[in-house]
């Protein structure tokens, strides 16, 4: 049986445009070096015992891996034994969740949920099901009376 309990979750989206262009700005060089980092292909290296390393003195990835066994050996057009799924009785209980968005500079959105239950199994008969009691959806405005 797995439980998973989760708090209450809030989040607050600043959609004003100047917050949003602000943040945007801020953000995006580091964004774009961490995206390059990302697509950077690693460089080839030479197979003396030192190469079985990486820089930190880590083992290589392929090191790691587990070593091949009987199924991954098949001849091509066996037929591999069926695998059985990952069975899983599950129970998740979340305290609620906000999500407010700012969608003017005078309105702002907000969805709530309450405390809500899951509970389900995983496998050839998964099934689960969903407790959400009490849900809404509010609009606020902030008019300014002008004399």
């Amino acid at each position: 049986l797995g439980v998973l309990n989760v708090g209450m979750i809030d989040v607050d989206i600043p959609q004003h445009p100047v917050a949003l262009h602000g943040t945007v700005t801020r953000s995006s060089k580091q964004l774009s070096s961490q995206i390059s980092e990302l697509t950077r292909q690693p460089k080839a290296r030479s197979t003396d015992s030192s190469s079985n390393l990486d820089s930190m003195g880590q083992p290589s990835p392929q090191q790691l891996l587990p070593p091949l066994t009987e199924i991954d050996n098949l001849p091509p057009g066996a037929k591999q034994p069926a695998k059985r799924p990952f069975l899983l009785n599950f129970k998740i209980v979340m305290d609620g969740l906000a999500v407010g968005a700012s969608l003017l500079p005078s309105l702002k959105a907000e969805y709530k949920i309450s405390r809500m239950l899951s509970s389900g199994m995983t496998g050839d008969q998964a099934r689960f099901t969903i407790d959400l009691p009490v849900h809404t959806l509010s609009f606020a405005s902030k008019v300014v009376h002008q004399e």
